[in-house]
Formats: C-alpha cells, structure tokens, sequence
C-alpha cells in the first residue's frame, strides 16, 4: 500500500510553515514600499497574527507526530 517513508516529511511541514509565514508577516507589515500608496486595512495584521499563532499551535501538535514514527 502506502511506503512508510513518504510519510516522514509531513510532521516537519508543520515546524517550517509558521516560521516562513512569520517572516511573510513581518516583511508585510515593515516593507511600506511594497504597495506604494495602497494601505492595508487595520483589521488585516490582527487578522495575519491570528493566522500566525494558529500555525504556531498547529506546528507544535504535528511534533507529535515525529515522535510517533520512530515507535
């Protein structure tokens, strides 16, 4: 059926997502450039930090899953 090896990288997604999300954020909200004279709403960064610390939690629970192949 399924190789148990093509498994393996799936819980290490979940660590690396919230940090390259992170640095989207922040590059996002530091870089005024980015988007000339176009604003973003106010709502949006709290919105982008809600996302963010849901990744963090999510990253943190697939750790769980590492330690679950090698048993």
């Amino acid at each position: 059926m399924f190789n148990n090896s093509l498994c393996w990288p799936e819980p290490l997604n979940g660590p690396i997502l919230p940090v390259g999300f992170g640095v989207l954020l922040f590059v996002a909200a530091k870089r005024r450039d980015l988007l000339g004279r176009c604003r973003y709403p106010s709502w949006l960064p709290i919105v982008g930090v809600a996302a963010w610390l849901l990744t963090l939690d999510l990253g943190y629970n697939s750790l769980g899953g590492i330690a679950a192949l090698w048993k």
